[in-house]
């Protein structure tokens, strides 16, 4: 494994730790409630929109600024000179001058970086998806313990009691299981969302406020 590969999988893993925590409640409180939400439901959990998380949103866009660090050089400079110029395509033009003289920079170097920062919130989008879809997978072993043990329970009448007392505990588990997998999904979902809404409207202003330079010619 590569070192930028093995960087990329830390960063998955943090972020499937911080999703995916379980969050401690009342073991008999959450044990009634996902019992009732999962007959309900027959296994098909819905959660609300999540509204962005601000947390996530910004480890995002410090992961995605080191695959186009160009990008956050320019909108720095950009608000840098923001201060003394006010219109804003002005400041970006401005901030674009000073890249080519200092760096060479040029208005399709930033466009690339742009382009780069989406590639890789796709890639980002694709990984997290791949990675709701195996522990949506591995969920579905509880579903058949649960199947397997109101087959016992059909059988072995004396121990009855017991067997359906296990049986609500893995409704309870599969009730909160599935919500916070679907939950996990919903924030990164929006977060990504929100995160690809900036970097366009970012990438539409890069286009329609900076000249071509020159050697695009």
């Amino acid at each position: 494994m590569t070192q930028e590969s093995e960087k990329k999988r830390g960063f998955l893993s943090r972020l499937s730790d911080a999703l995916f925590e379980e969050v401690e409640a009342s073991p008999e409180e959450e044990t009634a409630t996902a019992l009732k939400t999962a007959t309900a439901t027959a296994g098909a959990a819905e959660v609300a929109p999540a509204p962005v998380d601000g947390k996530l949103r910004q480890e995002l866009q410090q992961q995605l600024a080191k695959e186009g660090p160009l990008l956050g050089q320019f909108l720095e400079l950009a608000a840098s000179l923001g201060e003394l110029i006010p219109q804003e395509s002005a400041s970006y033009q401005a901030a674009l001058r000073a890249l080519e003289q200092t760096g060479g920079a040029s208005k399709a170097d930033i466009l690339a970086s742009v382009d780069n920062q989406l590639a890789a919130l796709a890639s980002e989008r694709t990984i997290f998806a791949e990675s709701v879809e195996k522990k949506l997978a591995a969920q579905q072993a509880t579903t058949r313990k649960s199947e397997e043990i109101r087959a016992r329970i059909s059988e072995l009448q004396k121990s009855i009691q017991a067997l359906e007392q296990e049986e609500q505990q893995l409704f309870a588990k599969m009730a909160s299981e599935e919500k916070l997998i679907r939950t996990a999904q919903m924030r990164f979902d929006s977060a990504a969302r929100e995160v690809e809404r900036e970097l366009r409207s970012k990438l539409e202003k890069i286009r329609n406020y900076l000249p071509d330079s020159s050697k695009e010619k």
